[in-house]
């Protein structure tokens, strides 16, 4: 949105691996919660797969080739150098 933020990466980092412990343990708990966790990576790499997977957990009334067609591999900037 074109909006600057000052928040250091380390931190926006850990902000988001709290965020995601805390679906997971969310998910745990309750029984009237269905989760499908997908990779980003994954989706870069087999958008075909994932877009079916994705069909399928949601009822299966999407456009998977649609779908498959917008992962756009060039946007992938943040490639990991490191151990995140």
């Amino acid at each position: 949105r074109g909006a600057e933020d000052s928040t250091d990466d380390s931190v926006m980092k850990e902000l988001y691996r709290s965020d995601i412990a805390r679906a997971r343990v969310l998910h745990q708990r309750s029984r009237n919660i269905e989760m499908l966790e997908v990779k980003y990576t994954t989706v870069i790499n087999d958008p075909v797969t994932v877009a079916s997977d994705v069909n399928r957990f949601l009822g299966g009334r999407l456009d998977e080739s649609a779908m498959a067609a917008v992962v756009d591999p060039t946007l992938y900037r943040n490639r990991r150098n490191s151990t995140a």
